[in-house]
């Protein structure tokens, strides 16, 4: 999280520019005076659309085009705090944000003023969000039951086999992820082997090159598990 200091300047000419924006918190990213045009959501290509505020949790990217059409200058990159979500101690509204730099702008901070930003704690619309290349995804057959549905925990801090101090924890069907990241579990399949410890939590699907849907219900504020 950004607490203290400007996180970077990113230099700005009169152009288009493109970046891949990254959470460290939910937040909702705007630019002041500029407007963000989307173009992918977590690496998938989306129908460019136009927004001035982009609400995002941790992990979300969004790959955007700013087009540096407004005075040379130096604007605001905000991450501002979305109150619904929870508390943070950076509201985005102060100097704790990034800097975008016009070619030829006066060095200091910028003047320049923050926009509308939303309380609630919401994503974009998933009608924004359209796949230019589309997989429709046939949903005979899948039906909610008991025997296919797994508690998800309240979080709580616990010692693992692979911290030396208490971490977040988040169980699901009872058993929080214990993973050793030196062998993951992806590497292991590769090479052949198949068992795994309880702690891996390794949930096992017998129907190969079929759809298999997750719906997660987040009863938490984080974007977590």
């Amino acid at each position: 999280m950004l607490l203290q200091t400007i996180s970077s300047r990113l230099p700005l000419v009169r152009s288009i520019e493109t970046y891949i924006i990254l959470p460290s918190f939910i937040t909702n990213r705007g630019e002041d005076g500029h407007k963000f045009t989307v173009i992918a959501n977590d690496l998938i290509p989306v129908k460019p659309f136009e927004t001035e505020v982009i609400p995002m949790g941790v992990g979300q990217r969004y790959d955007v085009i700013v087009e540096a059409t407004a005075e040379v200058g130096s604007y605001w990159l905000r991450a501002v705090n979305s109150l619904g979500c929870g508390a943070n101690e950076n509201s985005g509204l102060d100097k704790a944000n990034g800097i975008i730099e016009y070619e030829g702008a006066q060095s200091g901070y910028p003047e320049s003023t923050p926009g509308s930003y939303p309380p609630l704690c919401h994503d974009l619309p998933s009608s924004s969000l359209i796949p230019i290349v589309q997989h429709p995804v046939d949903k005979a057959g899948f039906e909610l039951a008991a025997e296919n549905t797994l508690t998800v925990g309240t979080p709580n801090k616990a010692l693992t086999a692979y911290s030396t101090d208490p971490v977040f924890v988040w169980s699901l069907g009872g058993v929080a992820i214990d993973v050793d990241w030196e062998n993951p579990t992806l590497l292991r399949l590769q090479n052949g082997i198949k068992d795994f410890s309880p702690a891996e939590n390794v949930i096992r699907l017998n129907r190969p090159n079929a759809w298999t849907y997750w719906i997660i219900q987040n009863r938490f504020k984080l974007a977590h598990p």
